[in-house]
Formats: C-alpha cells, structure tokens, sequence
C-alpha cells in the first residue's frame, strides 16, 4: 500500500475534535424537585444508560468521518501489477501484431489489422517521447531495435496480413528478448489480436505462460481487435486423389465447407475451375446445404476425366461472399504424366505376373491403369541397352548375374535411374557377395533366416510406405507368413531398414547410390501358389490386397509419383526437379497476381528452389521452348485453420496463460484504464469517499434521532 499524497495523513489528527466537543458539550444533571418515588428513579438509570451508547456512537462516527476524509484525501492506492508499480514510465515497451488471414476479417467496413493498426498508433502516442519501443509481428520479419514513436507509428503503418504469418508464441518470445536480456528488466508488451481460438491454442498458451514465468518483471496485454461475433463460410481440407496421374486415370477433388456463426440464409454454391491454355474455365458446380450444427462441415466432391498430359492448375471457390474472402478458394495443381516404363528382369515370364498385375492390372487385354507400362525379359535375353529406355528395373529372384551385368546396373542406378531386387532361392551367398553385386546390394549377406514370421513394418513414416499410413491398421500381414528371407551381416553407410520382419530382420532396405536408389526385399514375391515349398505367401495368400498396395507403394517412390508435390502451403519453400538434358540460365516465374519474375540457374543445377513466396494461388514455371524446356505449376494455398474465427473467452485466455500479469482491452478507453492500473495500481480514493458519504449520512440521522424531543 502508497500514498498519493502521503502529507495529508496528518489531518488525521483532527480526530481529537470531536473528543473535545464531546467532552466539553456534555449534558449537565439538573436538579429537580421530584418526589422520591423509587420507579422514577429506576426509569432516570435507564434513560442515562442509553444516552451513554448514544453518545459513544455519535462520537465513533464523527472520528470516522473525520479520519476517512484525511485517509481518503491522502489517495491511497494498492500496489500495481504492472511494469513499473509507482507509476513511472516504464522502460522498455513491445507491440506484437498478429498479421495472420484471420485479421483480413473484415466488418463495419474495417479489417481487424487496421482496427489493430488504429489502436497502435493511438498507445504509441500515449508513450512519453523518450520511451524506447519494439514492434514485431507474426509474419516471420524480426522485431524491430529500439526505435522511437515516430518510427514505431511508420513500422505499424506498413503492416500487412500475410498467409505464411507464424505463431505468435515465436513473435513474443522474439520481443522479449529484443526488450532487454536481462529477465528483471521492467517491460510492458502488447498483443493486438482477434483472440481466435486457432491463434490461441493450448500450445500456444503454454508457451506463452512459460515465457511470462521467465521474465517475472514484464507485463503482458491482449488488445481484443476481434469481432464479438465473426460470421464466415469458408473451404478446407482440400484433398486429390492424386498429384500424379496416369493418363485416362480421373482426378478426384474433395474438401468441406465450413461455416463460422449464423449460418447463411441462402444455400451455398461451390465451382469448379480449371485453367485451360490461357483462359479458365468452369468444369461443374455443386449446391450445398449447411448443417445447423457448427461442428459438422458439409462436403463437396468433384471428379474429372481424361486430362490431357501435362500439368494443369484450378480452384475450388465459393459463390457467396463474406468478410473474409481468402478462404473462399482454395488452389490445386496436378500432372498427368505418361505411363512411367519399368522392366522387369525375371528367370521366366510366369515369375513376374504377380509384380506386373500388382502395378499394371489387365482385364482381358485392355489395361485398367496407364500409370505403369511393363516390359519383361528373362536374365537370358537381357541386354543392358535395355536400361535406357526403363524408368523402373525390378529384378525378380535373381540368380548369379554375370560382372557386366551388376555393372550395367549400377552404372544406370549411379545417374539417376531406380532399382527394386527381390532376393528368392536363387541368390547364391558367395557370388552375390563379390564385387560387382555389393556395388548395388546395401551390404553382404549372412545367411537364410528359415524362422516362420510375417511382415511388421514399426512405422510408415519411410516415404515408399507413406501411402500405406491411412490404411496401415487394416494390413493384416500376420496373414500372409514368410517363411523364409535372407539376412544381412551389415549395412553399408547411408543403407537402411524401412521395414522389419516380425521377428525383428529387415524385410525392405534402402541404399542411395549416386542420383538414383536401390530398394531390396529380403523375400522374394515371384513363387507361385502351386510351389510346394513358397518362401512366402505376401502375393498368394487369400485376398492378397496388402501386397498389392505395398508393390504400388514401393514403385510409386521409385517412381517419383509419391514424390512429385505440386502444392504447397504459403511461406514454404517450393522445389521442382529439373528435366533431364535442362540447360537453360534461368527460368521465369509467373505469380497469380500476373507478374514475372526471372530466377538464375547454376549449371548443372538439379531442381529450381523458390522460397519467401506468400501469394495464395496458381503460379507457373517456364523455362527454353524445346523439347528439353521446362513448362509447369504449382500452387500456394493457406492454412486449413484460416477461416477458423470462433473466438476465446477472455476470462478462459487469461487462466491459460497464468492470469496474475496479463490484461485484456477492447477500445482506448479500456486499454488506457487497464495500463493505469496495470502500471499505477488500483486508486481507493472513489471507493473511500463513497464510504465517507455513507458515514456522514448515518452521523446525521443519528443525531436527529438521538436529539429529536
């Protein structure tokens, strides 16, 4: 507890005043003439009895009185939770702007940024001029040194929502530290955000209130730029059924609409576009009715047949505007590319019909799928020229290859070319453990494991399993027993296991050599259901469909299809492979806004990098006009959570984030009343001089009680 005006305490002292009136203005006992009668004499002790409480009420209340107004005049106030507690200026201030999408929100004809900006400006202002001040935001740009009001009102001028914008946990803890290094330094840091729940998450708010308890003597403020109650219909989770198709194989796009606040009273119409040469056309159109309840996005689905090869870019969009237009759209680009050549080297054609119906079924003569085009040939009749023409070379159950042969083979895996090896019965420990077979194996081999397992990949993190993840509880492989595999004594360096046997072997190896890869299968997928002693049952066993999505998923790796990203989050940084042959200097980038911007290439440069892109759209790549040029797309899109303006509870918000130091505000009225207390403490002086009212009225009504005839 202070004093405003401590000096006035000693008024105080007035309290002796009342005493001695009291003491001095005592009523005299008159002398009457009565007779002696013993109830008047009773009634008298009664009557003096009283007026004694009387009187020593009167006197507490007029002491009060008078000691109240001296207390109350000498403005007391209650020590300040804020930076510098007796009200000097404090010493260094942050101002922390959350430039996500959401604050693009737009209502009354302002965005919540510049309602943010508005709010800035007008505390910058407030701040004595010598006051040292930083500014950040959540964009990924540095918080700014020191700097005074007038630089600090430019810097928040400029301001501008990005899509890539960060997490405002790392914006603060950036201000922090630009505020002082030492944590007992005073600081006061403002935070103008919208209080979404998807800025505010339960991560974020841990982080922050660890960041609170490392600077005990700092102060933090939630200026509330939000609307109270934000209403928007957006699009999210945006899926393909492929980036890379094969041609003739349909493209199938999906994603939910969702709806924040008050539904709209018309229904909602979601198009389809797709840029075609330089025009974009409309390629269908669906109605959709919203659920009443929040939580439940309706879906929309589109499908779309025979896209000529080559990549193409479109958009799903809404029809009805709102406040909040970047989620209204959501871009997408894929490519349909020609069938991808694999040979397959087996020791006769009936071994590699299991692998080629996995990866390339046929019904009758016709192929159901373009994604894979099978060649095969024997060990016999294969020449290594073949490698040429192949994107893929499988290598079913191998026996001893002739030097040339592995040579061969990793010559065209060391530029760049893929490799898959099924080990069977017909490797041979001494021969494949020489020289030319260990250029490619990922190391030497020990022995044949003849201990009955069955496949049990620990994870599907490796990405020539990825595409198993979202179907990975479903793969029943204990089904399907191996009863024998080959073991590996060691793994050369950079070769690894993606995936084990039940009984702890590696089932599926790795190795990197050069620009290409190697993937070997300890087991071999070639013995036929009729066998009498199979190795395995991977491709045999009954409803075999595990098999057949490992072997896609294997040869969609190998392949690059697994690979290929053509769309991509804003901020990220985006990086296409070059053609084989490329030779250009650079290649010309062209941003949804129509722009074009020229990026230098190295020689020999394998893929083309572009980072700090934050424009949500379809961007297009060229480069040489041959046939070795370069002529693709792809696309930046935001976040799922932008549109996501359900807003926190301020009380809910502070308990999170610890509550003792943190305040919140709405306008400059608040906000100014808030730092008052935050930086000064709570002033008594109103709530005193209230109970000094009440005192003196019950002093009054007292006494005309009391003196009343």
């Amino acid at each position: 507890m202070s004093f405003l005006s401590p000096a006035l305490l000693f008024g105080a002292a007035l309290v002796a005043v009342p005493v001695i009136l009291h003491l001095v203005m005592r009523r005299r006992v008159q002398q009457l003439v009565f007779p002696a009668l013993r109830f008047v004499q009773q009634r008298r002790r009664t009557n003096q009895t009283k007026l004694q409480l009387r009187h020593w009420l009167l006197l507490a209340l007029r002491c009060a009185a008078i000691g109240l107004l001296a207390f109350a005049l000498a403005r007391p106030v209650s020590s300040g939770k804020g930076l510098a507690g007796s009200g000097e200026t404090p010493a260094a201030v942050g101002l922390v702007f959350d430039v996500s999408p959401n604050m693009a929100y737009r209502e009354l004809g302002e965005t919540r940024l510049e309602a943010a900006q508005a709010l800035g400006k007008w505390l910058v202002n407030q701040l004595p001029a010598e006051a040292a001040l930083v500014v950040g935001d959540t964009a990924g740009h540095a918080a700014t040194s020191a700097i005074d009001r007038d630089a600090a009102t430019l810097r928040i001028s400029r301001l501008a929502t990005s899509a890539s914008a960060g997490r405002l946990a790392k914006s603060l803890t950036d201000t922090f530290a630009r505020l002082g290094q030492n944590a007992a330094d005073k600081r006061e840091v403002f935070v103008f955000t919208d209080l979404a729940s998807s800025a505010w998450s339960e991560r974020e708010q841990a982080e922050v209130k660890q960041l609170l308890a490392q600077y005990p003597a700092a102060s933090l403020y939630l200026v509330d730029v939000g609307a109270r109650q934000p209403q928007n219909v957006g699009l999210a989770d945006l899926k393909l059924s492929a980036t890379s198709l094969a041609a003739g194989e349909p493209l199938v796009v999906s994603a939910e609409v969702r709806a924040i606040g008050p539904r709209p009273t018309s229904p909602v119409r979601v198009e389809l576009w797709l840029q075609e040469d330089a025009n974009e056309v409309k390629r269908g159109e669906m109605v959709v009715e919203l659920p009443a309840e929040e939580t439940k996005p309706a879906s929309v689905q589109f499908t779309l047949a025979a896209l000529p090869e080559g990549v193409h870019s479109g958009r799903l969009t809404l029809s009805t505007g709102d406040g909040l237009p970047i989620d209204d759209s959501r871009p997408f680009a894929v490519e349909v590319a020609p069938p991808t050549p694999v040979l397959l080297l087996s020791n006769e054609p009936s071994e590699a019909v299991f692998l080629r119906e996995a990866i390339a079924p046929t019904v009758g003569d016709a192929l159901t799928s373009r994604r894979y085009e099978c060649a095969e040939l024997s060990y016999e009749q294969f020449d290594p020229q073949a490698l040429s023409a192949a994107g893929v070379v499988a290598l079913l159950d191998p026996p001893a290859l002739e030097p040339g042969v592995w040579r061969a083979l990793a010559d065209y895996v060391s530029q760049g070319g893929q490799l898959a090896v099924f080990l069977g019965r017909r490797a041979e420990l001494e021969a494949f453990n020489t020289a030319p077979p260990q250029a490619l194996l990922p190391g030497p081999l020990k022995w044949i494991s003849r201990e009955a397992t069955f496949l049990r990949p620990a994870n599907y993190n490796a990405p020539a399993l990825a595409s198993l993840a979202e179907f990975a509880e479903a793969l029943n492989w204990s089904q399907f027993p191996v009863q024998k595999h080959w073991e590996f004594a060691e793994f050369r360096e950079g070769a690894a296991s993606i995936a084990g046997f039940a009984d702890g072997d590696a089932a599926l190896v790795e190795r990197p050599l050069g620009r290409g890869r190697v993937l070997v299968m300890t087991t071999p997928i070639s013995d036929p259901a009729s066998h009498p002693e199979p190795w395995n049952l991977l491709a045999t066993g009954e409803d075999p469909w595990p098999f057949v999505a490992l072997a896609n998923s294997m040869f969609d790796y190998l392949a690059g299809v697994s690979a290929k990203k053509l769309n991509f989050r804003a901020g990220e940084t985006v990086v296409l492979p070059l053609p084989a042959g490329f030779n250009a200097g650079g290649v010309v980038l062209q941003t949804p806004a129509g722009d074009s911007q020229r990026q230098p290439l190295q020689p020999g440069q394998a893929d083309v990098a572009l980072a700090g892109l934050d424009e949500v759209g379809a961007y297009r790549v060229r480069a040489g006009g041959d046939e070795s040029g370069l002529d693709t797309a792809f696309t930046l899109s935001c976040d799922d959570s932008v549109g996501n303006l359900n807003r926190l509870t301020p009380a809910k918000l502070i308990t999170g984030l610890g509550g003792e130091r943190v305040r919140i505000a709405r306008d400059p009225k608040e906000l100014a009343s808030q730092i008052n207390v935050g930086r000064v403490g709570q002033e008594w002086y109103p709530y005193l001089m209230l109970a000094l009212v009440g005192i003196i009225a019950g002093e009054w009504w007292t006494s005309n009680r009391f003196y009343e005839r």
